[in-house]
Parts: C-alpha cells; sequence; structure tokens
C-alpha cells in the first residue's frame, strides 16, 4: 500500500550539488564572531545558482561565527586574505557581526583584499555590520542600512525586513551576468 500525497506541503527545489560551483566561485571574508545567518543566506542562494562558496579569514584553519541565537558554529577557512587576488571570484561577500568587522577592519590584509575587489569592480554584497566595513573602504561616505551591493563603482543599500535577502538575490544575478559566457 503507497503513502497518501500531502498536498498541502510545500516543496524546495533541490540543490544539485555536482552542478556547485560551475557558474564560479564566490569569496566570503569572515573574522571571529562573523554573522552566520548572513553567510548562510548568502551561500544558500549563490549555490543554487552553481556558485561554489570558499571562505578567507584573518583566522587560520577553522572560524568561528554566532548564530541567531547567539551559538558559536565553527567553519573551514579555504584561504588567508594574504593569499588571494579578487580575479580568482566572481564576488565578495562580507556578514555582519561587530567583532568580525573590526578585525577585518584592522587586518591590513584584508583591507586589502577588500580594496581589490572594488577597484576589479567585482560584486560585493555587504550584510549588517559588514556595510560599515563596506563604507570605511570604498572611500564612499553617507550610505547605510541592513545590506549594500557594489557594483560597476555603485554602492546601493537596502534596509527593511527583505534588504539582505534583496541584495543577495541581486548580488548573485550581478555576479552570474560578470562570469564570461562559453563561446
Amino acid at each position: 500500500m503507497s503513502k497518501p500525497h500531502r498536498r498541502d506541503r510545500e516543496y524546495v527545489k533541490r540543490l544539485d550539488v555536482a552542478r556547485v560551483g560551475e557558474a564560479g566561485t564566490l569569496l566570503a571574508l569572515v573574522a571571529v564572531k562573523f554573522s552566520v545567518p548572513d553567510l548562510n543566506t548568502a551561500a544558500h542562494v549563490s549555490e543554487a545558482k552553481g556558485f561554489r562558496t570558499e571562505v578567507a579569514s584573518t583566522a587560520r584553519a577553522l572560524v568561528s561565527g554566532s548564530g541567531a541565537q547567539g551559538e558559536e558554529m565553527n567553519f573551514v577557512v579555504n584561504h588567508h586574505p594574504d593569499e588571494l587576488s579578487a580575479d580568482a571570484f566572481a564576488g565578495l561577500i562580507l556578514p555582519g557581526g561587530e567583532a568580525s568587522v573590526e578585525t577585518l577592519l584592522a587586518d591590513p590584509d584584508a583591507r586589502k583584499l577588500i580594496a581589490a575587489f572594488l577597484t576589479a569592480n567585482k560584486p560585493i554584497c555587504a550584510m549588517g555590520a559588514g556595510v560599515a566595513l563596506l563604507a570605511a573602504l570604498s572611500e564612499k561616505s553617507g550610505f547605510e542600512g541592513d545590506a549594500a551591493l557594489a557594483m560597476a563603482g555603485d554602492i546601493f543599500t537596502g534596509a527593511g525586513e527583505t534588504a539582505r535577502e534583496d541584495a543577495v538575490n541581486a548580488f548573485v544575478g550581478a555576479a552570474a551576468a560578470a562570469r564570461p559566457q562559453a563561446a
């Protein structure tokens, strides 16, 4: 006997892990106590569009972030900021977290890497306190919000309930549009 169908159940499109990375690689730059929900939001959307997300941090091997309820979560660090070039990535993700942003702002290699993404006009998605980091390093002033997208020399900010999701979706779209198309 078969099980009855549940028609009221919401179906979520499954992620094809075999295709993750086909669109390119995005870099998340974080330090201790970064916002895990911000990183998870960006990674979920980018992986659904075929991007792989790698983590760069001032920490070595593992970096801990803070979850929605303040719980600590550890992530593997793929790179240190001094090892990287903006050319190797389709875009940069700057999750929030006050302590993380303070650490990144104080680290010359992290500042240099963010500046390289800005100079290369690669899309950058900043969320929460990451918006202040982007403001400090972009040579632009007077912007604030819950999320920001930097691309092609301009910075767009948003505030409100959907600002982070909107910025991530626009960021992933910009990264996809900027990648070279196969001939």
